[in-house]
């Protein structure tokens, strides 16, 4: 067992040397890891290398991850952990400001994003369909669950990463755990606060980013419901 952090403080760099190390090596890896550096806040960051730590766990051990349907006869589909890394670290990319006004939802913007950058590395088109389908469903409850494979260890990190799982401690390796539990290296820093308020500000600018019954368009109508509550978006649930 171990605490996880739920500091709010601020941290000084990106990324500490013993979270970089867990960094695939792959040029796709490298350039989606700085493309996220660049563009997300700190709370961003932190939350989506957390649930590539998690997805890969899932990952890792494929029986975790599988269709929860018996009659399933899709055969799952696993990354490498290059792949699921840009899946997992740009999910979120597109909630800053520069995309609030593309009329699509974030995690169809964040999805093209990642597609793009893996085809130019060479990935096959194959894996590319599940990668997008990962990114773009990871917060629609009750679909990605059933599909296992890279798509449902993307969703169960999801779960994880909100409190809707326990953390897989049993399935991480070492490294993996020790910044898992050493919350400072990768401390929330409000993350529910930051990332629904962000949803909910490109829901409230252009109202296509944010269809009614998606998760993007409960936290829209929540905050236009609540305009004067300060907290976490009462409609965070994931």
């Amino acid at each position: 067992m171990c605490k996880i952090s739920n500091s709010k403080a601020s941290i000084t760099a990106k990324l500490s040397d013993a979270v970089f190390e867990l960094v695939p090596a792959h040029p796709a890896a490298q350039e989606a890891l700085q493309l996220a550096l660049a563009s997300s806040s700190q709370s961003i960051i932190n939350h989506s290398f957390r649930t590539y730590l998690y997805a890969q766990a899932f990952s890792a051990f494929p029986e975790t991850a599988k269709a929860r349907d018996s009659f399933h006869t899709l055969q799952p589909v696993f990354f490498e952990p290059y792949v699921l890394f840009v899946a997992c670290i740009l999910h979120d990319v597109a909630i800053t400001e520069e995309y609030d006004l593309v009329p699509e939802r974030f995690e169809i913007v964040s999805a093209g994003i990642a597609i793009k950058l893996l085809r130019r590395h060479g990935v096959e088109e194959s894996i590319l369909r599940d990668v997008w389908l990962a990114m773009a469903i990871h917060a629609t409850p009750g679909v990605a669950e059933h599909y296992g494979g890279a798509v449902g260890a993307m969703r169960l990190a999801i779960l994880v990463e909100f409190g809707g799982l326990s953390v897989p401690l049993h399935l991480m390796s070492e490294p993996y755990r020790n910044v898992i539990c050493e919350g400072f290296l990768l401390p929330r820093l409000g993350i529910e606060k930051g990332l629904g308020d962000a949803v909910a500000r490109q829901g409230r600018k252009d109202r296509t980013k944010a269809p009614p019954a998606t998760w993007a368009g409960l936290m829209t109508l929540s905050s236009l419901e609540n305009p004067e509550w300060n907290g976490v978006n009462k409609a965070f649930h994931l």
